[in-house]
């Protein structure tokens, strides 16, 4: 009987003390503000949270009557690197969209309007664009606007 009973008190007083670290240890889970400002703040310059932007690429051909060869859109950082995979332009579409998940506050990127890598096209009237380069500040579910206006005219 006295094991039972000591049982029974062990028993007890560890569901005691389970059921009161749960109550110290978790924040409330309906509390968004409390779950936030235990998360880590993340890097200098980041956000704590990933946010979703997206970028809205206008290709517009101005004063251009025919030309050869196969072109890609592309987002890059200021470094080169892809944001998104490029897109194939099509005659016809003039915006692409591009999207990424991100922790930064801001950032520089460049869209581009590139002859297509593998082209075998010998091409004799090739397009040209100037690149959009946008340094910008980055928020959540906000889409940001680049232009780009292809020529048969090469930069100088």
């Amino acid at each position: 009987m006295k094991t039972i009973k000591y049982f029974l008190a062990v028993l007890l007083l560890s569901g005691l003390f389970i059921s009161c670290q749960k109550d110290v240890i978790q924040p409330d889970q309906s509390d968004a503000a409390a779950l936030k400002t235990t998360s880590n703040t993340g890097i200098e310059g980041q956000l704590a949270v990933p946010i979703n932007v997206t970028y809205a690429v206008t290709v517009t051909l101005n004063d251009v009557s025919s030309f050869c060869g196969n072109y890609m859109v592309k987002l890059t950082t200021e470094n080169g690197r892809t944001i998104a995979p490029p897109q194939p332009y099509v005659l016809g579409k003039d915006v692409y969209i591009f999207a990424e998940r991100t922790r930064l506050i801001s950032a520089t990127r460049v869209a581009v309007f590139i002859e297509e890598s593998g082209s075998e096209d010998n091409c004799a009237i090739p397009l040209f664009a100037s690149p959009d380069t946008q340094r910008l500040n980055l928020a959540d579910e906000v889409s940001f606007p680049f232009y780009l206006f292809p020529t048969t005219k090469p930069p100088k």
